[in-house]
């Protein structure tokens, strides 16, 4: 059974035993549902290759156990794109009454639909295309995106359980490192979310991620790209689990990695200010934090928010290990 048949198996689904579910098939180049139209049914691929597009512009290609339609369905809204045979088409019709019933009652069909609207909203760009299919024993669902030179972006996304998979195909140079990020490192997040990092001549070129997806955006559009972090970035990945920079605020002590004076004050009544930066790389990039981290380390009432700031030449010496 295909894997997005096997999520309906509990329904009891029997094709052609009611004008609800009904197979259907398309010649190439057919339309099966045009943009702007009422979404009153949803399509499930079981043989053949669907291709979705915008106007004259190509969005994704799909490939059997997958779903399309359904997001109109569930909106009550206009189909927000085209979808046509891209040869000999099999799909599985569900009329929109049932779909809904079927998406109230089954919390599996939900998980599904979910991930699958997650890997729609993938910023990566480019044509995609997306495939059911398994991860260790896992159902997932993966969207792969052409990017320039040859190279292509996997999305891989498991189905009922918080785990996003990227990586990029292509020629890989240099040498490899991993970098890390524990969520419950840091006070405040989730035990057992985590982030691993894995890079080529500093490159990121893959990154396993464990939780919430939050901050992702900024290392993915890094793997688009091929660039390679700055150890700033690093640093600020393995404490924060994001490469994108800290948003300015009163409450933040190191803007390079993204530490908050709450934060500070808790560590640093477990580690001394060296132990801290080993630990989270707070005030060993550019060493501008470096007076308020001693200031909470000695019991001072001290916020950090006046404390003297390092002109250029003291910052680099403190990058170079000089001062």
């Amino acid at each position: 059974m295909l894997p997005t048949l096997a999520v309906l198996a509990d329904l009891e689904l029997e094709v052609g035993a009611t004008s609800e579910v009904r197979k259907q098939s398309f010649a190439p180049g057919e339309i099966v549902i045009a943009a702007g139209e009422r979404g009153d049914a949803c399509y499930f691929i079981l043989d053949g290759q669907a291709r979705v597009r915008n106007g004259e512009r190509t969005l994704s290609l799909l490939n059997p156990g997958h779903c399309f339609g359904e997001l109109a369905v569930l909106s009550n809204a206009p189909r927000s794109a085209t979808v046509e045979a891209e040869g000999p088409l099999v799909v599985l019709r569900v009329e929109a009454q049932r779909f809904r019933r079927w998406y109230l009652c089954h919390p599996p069909l939900e998980s599904l639909l979910g991930t699958l609207q997650q890997m729609y909203q993938r910023p990566e760009g480019g044509l995609v295309t997306i495939h059911r299919g398994e991860h260790d024993g896992h159902p997932c669902v993966s969207s792969v995106r052409e990017l320039a030179n040859g190279r292509a972006m996997m999305s891989t996304q498991l189905i009922g359980r918080k785990v996003l998979i990227l990586s990029v195909s292509g020629p890989h140079e240099g040498d490899a490192r991993t970098v890390e990020h524990a969520g419950a490192e840091a006070p405040g997040e989730r035990v057992g979310a985590s982030r691993t990092l894995h890079l080529r001549g500093g490159v990121p070129v893959s990154a396993e991620i464990v939780g919430g997806v939050e901050g992702v955006d900024h290392l993915v559009a890094r793997m688009v790209m091929g660039r390679s972090l700055r150890e700033a970035e690093l640093a600020r990945f393995r404490w924060t689990g994001t490469t994108a920079a800290a948003q300015a605020s009163s409450g933040l002590l190191c803007p390079c990695v993204g530490l908050t004076i709450a934060q500070a004050r808790t560590l640093l009544g477990q580690d001394g200010a060296t132990d801290l930066a080993q630990r989270c790389g707070a005030g060993s990039i550019c060493g501008n934090c470096r007076p308020k981290l001693e200031s909470i380390r000695n019991g001072s009432t001290h916020d950090g928010r006046d404390a003297p700031k390092l002109g250029p030449r003291q910052r680099l010496r403190r990058l170079l290990g000089r001062g």
